[in-house]
């Protein structure tokens, strides 16, 4: 329950981007179709997949092709456009990234992930869901009641990039030393 309110607080903060950015403001109710609708079918999707048994989680080379042509795609038509420096950056990223994951699922041990997590999730625990979006409303209309016109971009930019860069290098580490 703290978890889904901490996410959705967060969520409405990270909404009021779009004031400052597009210099409009989304009506509360549209706000609130959005967050309850993906809620919903993020819960369908935790309860789906669930239901699901893995053995272990393998891609066909199909799927790995339209993966990569997918992520390839976007890369080229629009992440270069934005910033010619992820020409150079995110190869490397990449790269890195893979010799990693090689390095690791040869020293792994146990089941994959996905497997571990298998089993079914009970109907009323997604109940639990339903704060995220309420606080998501919830923030988001007091925001809107106060005028809150605050650059949240640069703040969540901040947060996360920071962040994600120190767990990048986090799980590189415990890979190469075989803890992962």
């Amino acid at each position: 329950m703290q978890i889904s309110s901490l996410f959705g607080l967060f969520w409405g903060f990270w909404s009021i981007i779009w004031w400052v950015e597009e210099k409009r403001i989304t009506p509360l109710s549209e706000h609130s179709i959005y967050v309850l609708l993906s809620s919903f079918l993020l819960a369908l999707a935790y309860w789906i997949c669930s239901r699901v048994q893995l053995q272990s989680f393998e891609m066909t080379r199909l799927e790995k092709l339209v993966v990569f042509l997918a992520g390839a795609s976007y890369f080229v038509i629009v992440t270069i456009q934005v910033s010619l420096l992820a020409l150079f950056v995110l190869p490397l990223l990449l790269l890195i990234t893979l010799l990693v994951l090689r390095k690791n699922r040869e020293v792994a041990k146990g089941d994959d992930l996905i497997v571990q997590l298998d089993g079914k999730v009970d109907a009323g625990n997604l109940v639990y869901l339903l704060f995220m979006p309420f606080s998501a409303i919830l923030f988001y209309a007091v925001s809107l009641s106060l005028g809150l016109m605050i650059p949240t971009n640069i703040i969540v930019y901040l947060i996360t990039t920071s962040l994600g860069f120190l767990l990048f290098i986090y799980g590189i580490v415990n890979a190469l030393a075989g803890r992962a």
